[in-house]
């Protein structure tokens, strides 16, 4: 209802203070600084237009200490140091704040902050552009796959795609170095649940089981890539 006391009281909350900072066009905003970071106005722009967008997105209903119906923003539920930290790691990495890369996520609580996640595609995104690797995957690992292991590295994987693969006992990333090698890693189903027990939610490793696994593989395979 155009009348309702939630629309008057959205219309009455000022913009939150990291999207002033955003559109804040001075010669030390966020989008000066960022372009000066990279040395490209056009990745500049497309950074601070994916950031507006998660910024705005994270607007949630609530109520006031009176009951009364507010809209507040979870950007300004935590510190804006946090915050303008976590852009300026994204921009120093080349990942866009999209929600598709890379994620800007706020936790409230006891210790408010703003968290910067880098998705398992950002990394394979980055890692290709700075020329750490040609190419990267993952695949889960059934007990009735072939799987060998020798020194840590995965020396043969077979799958069977004609029989049946059975359940999933773990999960193998590899990497194509610039010299041509691969390189792997293997963890196993005991370490990837408890990799799970300790995330943040367990509504996405729910929903995207395998898949998370494979991003938990890829991460790993990324601390030993240098």
């Amino acid at each position: 209802k155009p009348n309702s006391g939630l629309v008057k009281a959205r219309a009455a909350i000022p913009e939150c203070k990291v999207l002033k900072r955003l559109e804040d066009q001075s010669a030390d905003g966020i989008l000066d600084t960022i372009t000066n970071m990279t040395g490209d106005p056009d990745f500049a722009k497309k950074f601070v237009a994916y950031t507006k967008i998660q910024v705005r997105n994270s607007w949630r209903k609530g109520t006031d200490k009176d009951g009364k119906p507010i809209w507040y923003n979870l950007f300004d539920k935590v510190p804006i140091d946090s915050v303008l930290d976590c852009l300026y790691k994204a921009a120093r990495r080349g990942v866009l704040p999209d929600g598709y890369n890379a994620y800007l996520v706020c936790y409230v609580g006891k210790d408010p902050r703003c968290q910067l996640l880098v998705d398992y595609k950002g990394l394979c995104d980055c890692a290709i552009a700075d020329g750490i690797c040609q190419d990267v995957g993952a695949m889960e690992v059934c007990e009735n796959d072939i799987i060998a292991i020798t020194f840590g590295e995965v020396s043969r994987f077979e799958v069977d795609p004609r029989k049946p693969r059975g359940s999933v006992i773990g999960c193998v990333a590899w990497a194509i170095l610039p010299n041509g090698r691969r390189k792997s890693v293997y963890l196993d189903l005991e370490t990837l649940e408890f990799i799970r027990q300790h995330a943040q939610t367990d509504k996405i490793w729910e929903q995207w089981t395998v898949e998370m696994y494979k991003k938990t593989a890829i991460r790993r395979l990324f601390k030993t890539m240098r």
